[in-house]
């Protein structure tokens, strides 16, 4: 199983908590020293959000990463052959780039989540999710909205432009995928439990082979 996140924030986060041989080490950017332990880092992830709260403490809520010691997540990544990726997609996964090798392997499935509406080129997306899977068993498995953020932005690219999701459907079928399953499910966005506002996305969710 392959899973694609889009959010590049969230990726370059792991990458620093998770990686301890990382060229620019997150204690080299804290100015601290390493610690393996869990908790060392302490985080409040919603004190700069002032408003919409039921009481304050809820504003001023912790959060300690890593939640669990270096040595058992370096533990579980060799046990479960599991591994991080910082980088776009489709070009984190072409020739020269660290996960071209998983090119070619053939896998059951690959997951992708709030994707295909921040791809550069969703033509050579397309055509790398069908190099990833194994061929006439393989199933791609999304879920995401169609808001195109950044559609004349760098985000978004030259071929960025934003698609209704029949347009969608067309093109992905265009690229020999077949549907098997689609649905629309709303989805909770950027939201913190204890916060009194929510923000809530109607998703299209889909898998196709």
């Amino acid at each position: 199983l392959v899973a694609v996140e889009s959010d590049l924030y969230q990726q370059l986060v792991a990458a620093r908590l998770m990686e301890p041989s990382s060229a620019e080490p997150l204690a080299e950017a804290c100015n601290d020293d390493r610690d393996d332990a869990s908790g060392h880092f302490t985080l409040y992830p919603a004190v700069h959000l002032s408003s919409n709260w039921a009481t304050a403490a809820d504003r001023r809520r912790v959060v300690h990463v890593p939640d669990v010691p270096q040595e058992t997540l370096m533990q579980v990544q060799r046990d479960s052959n599991i591994s991080l990726v910082v980088g776009s997609f489709p070009e984190a996964f072409q020739d020269g780039a660290q996960a071209s090798k998983l090119v070619g392997r053939g896998f059951d499935a690959v997951a992708t989540v709030f994707f295909v509406d921040v791809l550069v080129d969703l033509l050579d997306a397309l055509a790398t999710l069908h190099m990833l899977l194994v061929s006439s068993r393989g199933v791609w498995v999304n879920l995401g909205p169609l808001a195109f953020p950044e559609s004349n932005g760098a985000l978004g690219g030259p071929s960025g432009f934003p698609l209704a999701y029949d347009q969608l459907q067309k093109v992905v079928r265009a690229s020999g995928f077949d549907f098997l399953h689609e649905e629309q499910l709303s989805c909770e966005y950027n939201h913190l439990p204890s916060q009194l506002e929510k923000q809530i996305r109607t998703c299209f969710y889909f898998v196709a082979r």
